[in-house]
């Protein structure tokens, strides 16, 4: 007997039952053991993972806490992170231990790490050297009175040779040896102690010391102009006795009523056109903070760098501060004045002859003023 098979449509095969579980959900993949499969042993692998307390042994910066992460003590203290890090080694800690190793080699090359180790070693030198006065302060009160009674006398020894003009770096540890053949004993106490690189003799440590009175002394004369309503700028360009351009500023000011005059400070120029000049002048004057709208004078010496009326330094000056009166420095008024009188009066010159052969006397230099070689040739 021949059976027909009713057609049935696609997707219904004969048989079949609704029951049974889709093809698109893929059977658990067993291990041949029936254990747990590849992807669910890495993942108890990364479960178990922990800090390796090895690893401070090569990144010493490491800072651990349990339940938390890794930071980095060094950052903590001294970094600036940028925004990029979103506090990671500072704020918020580094926790992932599967690419921990990575992230520590990252972290020990970025920018802004090593800008934290080196601002760290800045601040242990300074910490541990410091200047004359901090090293010698660090002490007992018995020696700190002792080490101050010393430091008096050789600033005095110090002054007594700048006020003469004796080379204070060549002189100060003879007059030093003058003082104890005289039978200071504390400094004859003092050379003999102290470690032939701490006897605060030698001619590095006069310098240190002349440029920490000469802060005091200029913070001091700052403070007093500054306090004034308003002022006046002196300022002249002249020459060393190293054939060095420079510029001396002064100001002028009030002080219960009377005018007072004050020297705020020297700048080394190299180039000397009134352009350049003025770019020193300003420059000086914004980082000692001395405003602009409070000057009320300007004076100069007569040349056309300094007095031009079209491109001069005080034109320059005058066209930031229009409130400022430019005025040609007296003193240089009676220079000229002298000079040309030197020319028409022998009397004069001989009086100018007089003082020109005192002044020579410490007047030792390589390239001489143009205006006491004038006066010399009347």
């Amino acid at each position: 007997m021949k059976r027909f098979l009713i057609p049935q449509e696609p997707g219904n095969s004969a048989g079949a039952n609704e029951s049974q579980p889709s093809t698109s959900k893929r059977p658990r993949q067993m291990s041949e053991g029936g254990g747990p499969t590849v992807a669910e042993k890495m993942k108890m692998y990364k479960k178990n993972l922990k800090f390796n307390p090895k690893w401070k042994d090569k990144w010493c910066w490491i800072d651990y806490l349990p339940n938390d992460g890794m930071y980095c003590s060094i950052c903590k203290r001294f970094g600036k992170p940028p925004p990029s890090a979103r506090g990671a080694w500072v704020s918020k800690p580094v926790a992932n231990w599967v690419k921990a190793t990575e992230l520590l080699r990252q972290h020990e090359r970025s920018e802004w790490h090593l800008a934290a180790v080196e601002v760290k070693a800045l601040a242990s030198v300074a910490q541990t050297s410091g200047d004359i006065i901090e090293r010698m302060s660090v002490i007992s009160d018995e020696e700190r009175k002792k080490n101050r009674s010393l430091i008096k006398i050789l600033l005095r020894s110090l002054h007594y040779l700048v006020i003469n003009h004796s080379p204070h770096t060549t002189m100060f540890d003879g007059i030093i040896q003058l003082q104890i053949d005289n039978g200071i004993d504390q400094l004859e106490s003092h050379k003999q102690s102290s470690p032939s690189n701490a006897t605060y003799l030698s001619k590095f440590s006069t310098a240190e010391f002349l440029k920490s009175i000469s802060f005091h002394i200029e913070d001091n004369i700052l403070v007093r102009f500054k306090s004034s309503q308003f002022y006046s700028i002196m300022a002249d360009e002249s020459t060393d006795i190293s054939s060095k351009e420079e510029l001396a500023i002064c100001g002028r000011w009030l002080e219960d009523g009377k005018a007072v005059e004050g020297f705020l400070g020297l700048v080394h120029v190299h180039e000397v056109n009134a352009e350049a000049l003025t770019k020193y002048l300003l420059a000086f004057l914004h980082d000692k903070g001395i405003s602009l709208q409070k000057i009320r004078g300007l004076g100069f010496d007569g040349t056309n760098t300094m007095s031009g009326e079209r491109s001069g330094v005080q034109k320059r000056m005058r066209s930031l501060v229009p409130s400022a009166l430019y005025i040609h420095c007296h003193c240089h008024k009676l220079q000229l004045a002298a000079v040309y009188s030197a020319n028409e009066h022998n009397e004069v010159k001989r009086v100018l002859g007089t003082l020109l052969t005192s002044g020579n006397a410490s007047i030792i230099r390589q390239r001489k003023p143009k205006s006491w070689l004038k006066l010399r040739q009347c």
